[in-house]
């Protein structure tokens, strides 16, 4: 039977990269070393800052640095060119700007960053940039940046996405969830319910999630957590076609760089998918934010299969107010 993992990620920018990029590690790592994970149980949390990061990634320009990270890893030393990109959201951190795309195959690809300001003026000349790792484009920073996009010619068109503030010293939330993107067919309402209440129960403070396909019904629900502050959406929109299964890929680097910073510990499950801490009395944040080892940047935990053999219902079909 194929075995599937859940994902807890520690959110500092060097582990989470090692988590989803590892084309961002600088250590030459063996696939079987492990970290021991030591857990100090307590009733006291220890305040947590996030360390301060550096322009610079082993001694280098971190733009330099990426470049021959993508020579060192995927062998691409002539950029690409491509007709179109579709941007999905922009995040500003201390030393970067990061923009996440949907396109896909596009790994390598020159686009030029293009830099607004509070007025929708454009400013100064285009950042030349490019994908790399995939869904992802890294800009330098511009004074007076409000909004950033990103063309495939130096002056082409573009579409300018307001920053999502990333600077933050200390994270809003000790646990967090990014939950698997939305698509097909059946209704998704009740097992969204059950989901963000159950996570509730185990300490989850906040839920990212994306959503490519979801009925009205479902989206009536969905919206209800949106508007309580505990839930925030993006919303997946390509002009490529691809199956849906596909969108985990874009989901999974978003979500990393969405909850970066905002989050010391994010969750990464499916719809269906629940943890549970069966020899540990207390909940899964209580649990993570006894973690102290510090090389520690994700943990991983062995699923067991629950098969579901009926549809989900199309509509509660009680008494609604």
């Amino acid at each position: 039977m194929k075995t599937l993992w859940l994902f807890i990620v520690a959110a500092s920018s060097t582990l989470m990269m090692i988590f989803v990029y590892p084309v961002f590690s600088t250590r030459n790592k063996s696939s079987k070393e492990f970290f021991e994970i030591s857990v100090n149980i307590s009733n006291n949390s220890t305040p947590f800052l996030w360390p301060v990061s550096s322009f610079m990634i082993g001694g280098m320009d971190r733009f330099e640095w990426y470049r021959k990270q993508m020579y060192l890893k995927e062998k691409i030393i002539k950029l690409k060119t491509t007709s179109n990109i579709s941007t999905l959201s922009a995040y500003e951190f201390e030393h970067e700007i990061t923009v996440i795309i949907t396109s896909k195959d596009r790994m390598g690809f020159r686009v030029y960053c293009r830099y607004m300001d509070e007025n929708n003026l454009e400013i100064g000349e285009p950042f030349k940039s490019y994908t790399y790792p995939e869904y992802t484009v890294a800009c330098q920073k511009r004074f007076g940046t409000k909004k950033i996009g990103l063309s495939v010619e130096r002056n082409g068109e573009f579409q300018p996405f307001p920053l999502i503030d990333r600077m933050l010293k200390k994270p809003k939330y000790e646990l967090s969830m990014c939950i698997a993107p939305l698509y097909g067919s059946e209704p998704k309402w009740l097992m969204f319910i059950e989901m963000i209440e159950h996570y509730k129960l185990q300490g989850v403070q906040h839920f990212y999630t994306h959503i490519h396909n979801a009925s009205i019904y479902d989206l009536k629900v969905i919206n209800d957590y949106v508007g309580t502050g505990e839930l925030e959406i993006h919303y997946l929109l390509e002009r490529d076609q691809r199956t849906d299964d596909h969108w985990q890929m874009v989901h999974i680097a978003d979500c990393v760089v969405w909850s970066r910073f905002e989050s010391r510990w994010t969750i990464f499950a499916d719809l269906d998918e629940r943890i549970y801490m069966s020899n540990y009395m207390g909940t899964i944040r209580r649990f993570v934010q006894s973690v102290d080892n510090e090389r520690v940047g994700s943990l991983k935990f062995r699923q067991q299969w629950v098969l579901k053999t009926e549809q989900m219902p199309e509509k509660y079909e009680g008494e609604e107010k």
